[in-house]
Formats: C-alpha cells, structure tokens, sequence
C-alpha cells in the first residue's frame, strides 16, 4: 500500500508533492500557450482589418494600427520564446543569454513602455482636435501622427537597447519558475523603476487628457446636430472614454503586480500568475478591448444593424459652418 502522501499508479508510486509539481508544470505551459495564442490571433486580426480599412487613415486611425504591434510582440514572445523554455525547462545556464536578454528586453521594455505612450498619443489627438481644432487646420499638411509613432518606436529601442549594457542590467524569462523578471543586480532593479515610473508618469498623463475630453464633450454645445445625432455622439465619447481608461490602467495594474503583489507569498504558483501570466494578460486583453469597442472591424457575422453606422459628423462652436471635423470611431 501507498505511504500518506503518495499516489498509487499500479506498480509506480509517484509522491504527492512531484504530482502536484506535475500538474501546476502543464496547466502552466497551457495557460501560457493558449493566452499567447489567443492574444496573437486577436492582434494581428485588428492589425489586418486596421491597415485594409477603406478610405484616407486619420491620425487616430493610425494609432490604433500602430497599438497592435506591441500587443503582438509581447505575445509572441511568450508563444515562441516562454513556452518552448516553460515546457522543456532547461538549465537557465544553458540558455543562451543573449537571446534571452534580446526577448526579454524586446518584450519587457521596448513593446511595455509602447503601448502606453501609443495611448498617450490617442488621448492628445482627441484632445487637441477638441481644443485647438482650428489650429490643427493650419498643420494638417505635416505628418504629425507618423512623427510621434516614429519618435515612440525609437524610446522603445533605447529601452530595449539598455538591457545589454555591462552589469546583467537584462529582463529574462527563467524557465524553472515559468517567470519573466530582471536579472539579479544593481543595474536591473534600476531599469525596472526607471519602466516603472516611465508608464504610471504617462498613464497620469493619459487620463489627465481623457477626464479634460470628456469634460469639454459633456458640457459644449454642438451646432448642427439633431437631438438623435447627439445622444449618439455621447455614447460614442462614452464609450471611447471608457476603453481609455480601460487600457491605460491594464499597464499599471500589471506593474503593481510585478512590483509590490508578487512579493506576497512565496509560493511558485502565486509568483507565476502575478508575474508571467499578468504581464501576458495585459497585452492579450488589450486587444480584446479594442475589438469589443470598435464594432465596425469585428466579423460579418457578430455585426449588427446598430454597429454598421457612420461615423457622427460634429461642428464644434470655434468653425465656420462650412468648417466640419469627424470624432473618430476608433
């Protein structure tokens, strides 16, 4: 018979503790797999639909394209890179470290900081088309939107590229917890407040600019508008306000986790789940929540009559009647 604390499997006696060690290793490997898989597909769906839309991309549009990328990579990271090493775990010694800290960084740093600063950029476009729209006239003509996707791909790379200075200063994936985190040093722990105080200074930021759009929507009054045509345009402000905020909050709501509630309890499945598994989540849900709130990209088949409209024309006080800006619908 069995010992306390042993499982029967016929002639194999396997102890209790190696089972559940067994079990947490494959739900582990799945739930990683299946939320990279998930979050890729969703991404580069939107991606698609965001580049084929018909008609003249505006900034806002362009933005949102550029959100996807992010997304995609963190995910992908975790679909080619954290599950093959999750699965097979390996000594982290023999894992090349180059390659590591390359991932780690692409993911961890350069695409992390991103999809803030991206959202940041959405939140000033609908900002600055509310508040200094006659202004915008007179600069439409220069690539604005391209030059701050630009100029945020380019602290993505400076991000990425710190990781490799002298001093283990990477963010790595260490396969026998399932976990990616940054490298025991000096150096590291600063490139982790630095990313730290980079997204909760630029979700400030965010949502200092959301609560003044939503402000400046909810109190002017729009000329040339029938009553239907307003209640439409402020449950579309609504709407965009709340995936705002939404998406804004995913980041450092994550970053809470990686910093301060991991710390909690020692245990490997509550350091997986607040470390791996939140910072996968975050870009994965991301991408749900853009696909939720922008109906007119979802399939033919899960649209309705109510999500097939146009999108609401407004003429803000400030132009001339001649003078007509569209709020965008994504």
């Amino acid at each position: 018979m069995p010992t306390v604390g042993e499982v029967d499997q016929g002639d194999l006696f396997i102890p209790e503790s190696q089972l559940m060690s067994l079990v947490f290793h494959i739900v582990a490997v799945l739930a990683m797999f299946l939320i990279s898989l998930s979050g890729l597909f969703v991404n580069l769906f939107l991606f698609n639909k965001f580049a084929k839309k018909p008609g003249k991309a505006s900034g806002f549009h362009k933005l949102c394209l550029a959100k996807t990328i992010p997304n995609s990579i963190v995910c992908t990271a975790f679909f080619v890179w954290g599950v093959p090493l999750a699965l097979f775990q390996p000594d982290y010694e023999n894992v090349p470290r180059w390659l590591n800290v390359f991932i780690g960084q692409l993911a961890g740093f350069g695409a992390y900081v991103t999809g803030p600063l991206l959202q940041c950029c959405m939140s000033c476009n609908r900002f600055a088309v509310l508040y200094f729209s006659t202004r915008l006239l007179k600069v439409t003509q220069y690539p604005i939107t391209g030059m701050a996707i630009i100029g945020v791909f380019l602290v993505a790379v400076i991000y990425t590229s710190l990781g490799f200075r002298p001093g283990n200063c990477g963010f790595v994936f260490y396969p026998s917890t399932f976990t990616w985190d940054r490298e025991d040093s000096t150096c590291a722990a600063g490139m982790s407040t630095l990313i730290f105080y980079t997204v909760v200074g630029v979700a400030t930021s965010t949502n200092i600019l959301n609560m003044m759009t939503a402000a400046k929507l909810s109190v002017d009054k729009v000329g040339g508008m029938s009553q239907s045509d307003s209640n439409r345009r402020r449950k579309k402000v609504v709407q965009m306000f709340i995936q705002s905020v939404i998406q804004d909050c995913l980041h450092v709501i994550d970053l809470i986790n990686s910093i301060f509630v991991f710390k909690l309890y020692d245990a490997l499945w509550f350091q997986f789940i607040f470390l791996s598994i939140s910072f996968l989540m975050i870009h994965a849900l991301d991408g749900f929540v853009m696909f939720f709130f922008h109906p007119e990209v979802h399939p033919s088949f899960l649209q309705s009559k109510a999500s097939k409209g146009t999108l609401v024309t407004i003429v803000p006080q400030s132009f001339l009647v001649d003078r007509k800006f569209t709020v965008p619908s994504f």
